[in-house]
Order: structure tokens, then C-alpha cells, then sequence
């Protein structure tokens, strides 16, 4: 995909000078960091770096610059080979940049279209289907314990089941997204309907407490058949489908910035006699009530 845009980033912004400064070399490319604050609405806001690509030294080992321009290489999102008027650098990318690659992305054919240049055709619509997510994930705060990344219900792939009691990590999930030209519109996954299979992953694999979901056990003991669901964000298919630039234009009730809804003015005030035929009482703390408790927090003794 990148090799189809940055062309025609490269003839929208302006013409390379021709002078290529030597590639720095990897030692120093470790330490280099891409800017996470990032913005580019406008041309003018490439020329806010620090250093550009031709002038970086082996001095600079350790700092963090900021660098702009445009990808010449790049290789399954571990390292790039970043280009500027001045030159080239290598630059690696920690896994958390990705998502800035993505909007950087979006930003420069955002730029590239503003200037003429046609990069996505609105008429075409392009489906994709996002499969063979990992089952597990390791958790944050206990790297050596798995938490499920998407939900502990999904069942794995049928090819990967051998791999549950060796490798777990390595499973791959039944879950699948699905994308319309870039944006996902909808999401699910096959469920587990094996109740010696949910028990071993819920209670082995995911140290969870298996009484809690006990009714669940018991009714895929009585046999449920293969199972899957899949839940379609109408709302953003329609605001693709039609082109609409903000998705507030297509939602019925769109709330406000503060979380409200303009036309039925909720969250809002009910006084006692609607709430009554519904036996619902509401209990507003007094001004002393309050302040005694912003000044004296509930204490939670250590268990």
C-alpha cells in the first residue's frame, strides 16, 4: 500500500534535491524514537523537526529527535528507511508507533487529494476480512499470565487446539473484523460450544474461578450446538456508504461532547412523581453530607 501513495507524496510536496546523505548506521537507529506529537494538517507542519534525516551523527546517539518526510523502505513495521530533502536515516519502530504510522498515513492522502492529487476513488468500496488474531495475549501487569485478547468464550482455531496444552500463545482465534476501505464496520467470532474445552481455558490457561460461570459449563453440557455472532457498526457503514464526513451526521440521536442528547435532553432531572409508578426513590446527599465526605474519605482496611 505504501508504495502506491509515497510516489505521488513525493511529486505533491516538492522535488528532492538529489543530495542523499550516507545511511546512518543501525547502532544509531536503536536509539532513535519517532515523535508521537505529530500533526499534519498542513505542508508547513513537516519542517517541525528537530533534526532532518542527512545531518543525524553518531553524535546524537541517545537523543530523541523528531523527524519528517517520507518512508523510502520499510520492512513488516520493524524498521524504516525514513527520506527528506537532506537525506536518509533507518529508523526502528516500537510496536506503539504503528497506529502513528497509520494516521500519518491518512493525513499525507488527506494532504495529497487537497492538492488534486486522486488516491481513493469514493465510488469503490473494498471489503476486508481480518482473520487469525492470537487467542492470548500476555498480560501487562503479569507478562507470565495470559489474558484472552478478545473474549474467553472465542474458540480457537481448529488447526491450533494440539497447541493449548504446549504453547498457548501461539493459538490462533476464531475472531474476525471486518473492514470497509480502512474502517472496521463490524466484528465477532465463533464461540466455544465444548464444555471440557471452555473449563480447560477458562480455569488452566486463564486462572479464572470456573463457579462464577457454572450455569454457562452446565448448559454446553447438555449440548450446544457450533455457534458464532458477528455485530455491524451500522452507523459507520452508513457514514461510509454515503460519504458523510462525520459520523454524528448519520446517527439518529447523536450525543453532544458532554454526553448529551439533544433531543430528549437526558441525562436530565425526573421528578419524584414519574418515578414513583416505577417504585424507583432517589437520594440526593445534603450540602453537610458532601463536604463530610470530601473531608473525611471511607477507609478501607487491608484484607
Amino acid at each position: 500500500m505504501f508504495s502506491r501513495w509515497l510516489p505521488g507524496l513525493n511529486r505533491g510536496l516538492a522535488t528532492p534535491t538529489g543530495r542523499i546523505a550516507q545511511l546512518v548506521g543501525r547502532s544509531l537507529s536503536r536509539s532513535l524514537q519517532l515523535s508521537s506529537r505529530w500533526s499534519v494538517p498542513e505542508l508547513s507542519s513537516f519542517v517541525a523537526r528537530t533534526n532532518t534525516c542527512g545531518e543525524l551523527r553518531s553524535s546524537h546517539l541517545g537523543q530523541e529527535v523528531t523527524l519528517c518526510g517520507w518512508i523510502q523502505y520499510r520492512r513488516q513495521n520493524i524498521f524504516l528507511v525514513l527520506r527528506d530533502f537532506q537525506g536518509l536515516v533507518q529508523v526502528l519502530i516500537p510496536q506503539d508507533e504503528c497506529s502513528l504510522l497509520g494516521k500519518l498515513r491518512l493525513e499525507c492522502a488527506d494532504l495529497l487529494e487537497a492538492r488534486g492529487v486522486l488516491l481513493r476513488d469514493p465510488a469503490l468500496f473494498s471489503f476486508l476480512w481480518v482473520v487469525d488474531f492470537p487467542l492470548f495475549l500476555p498480560k501487562e501487569e503479569k507478562p507470565g499470565e495470559l489474558e484472552s485478547a478478545h473474549h474467553p468464550f472465542t474458540a480457537p482455531h481448529p488447526s491450533d487446539i494440539h497447541l493449548l496444552h504446549t504453547e498457548p500463545e501461539k493459538v490462533r482465534s476464531q475472531h474476525y473484523d471486518l473492514v470497509l476501505n480502512g474502517s472496521e464496520v463490524g466484528g465477532g467470532s465463533i464461540r466455544i460450544h465444548d464444555a471440557q474445552l471452555q473449563r480447560y481455558i477458562l480455569e488452566t490457561l486463564l486462572k479464572e474461578d470456573v463457579k462464577l460461570l457454572s450455569h454457562l459449563l452446565q448448559a454446553l453440557d447438555y449440548g450446544a450446538p457450533p455457534h458464532g455472532g458477528i455485530a455491524l457498526g451500522l452507523d459507520r457503514l452508513v457514514c461510509l456508504v454515503t460519504g458523510a464526513p462525520s459520523i454524528r451526521d448519520v446517527i439518529a440521536f447523536p450525543k453532544s461532547f458532554r454526553g448529551q442528547d439533544l433531543m430528549s435532553d437526558a441525562p436530565d432531572f425526573i421528578p419524584p412523581e414519574d418515578l414513583k409508578p416505577y417504585h424507583i426513590q432517589v437520594s440526593w446527599p445534603t450540602d453537610a453530607e458532601t463536604e463530610k465526605n470530601s473531608l473525611n474519605p471511607p477507609h478501607h482496611p487491608e484484607s
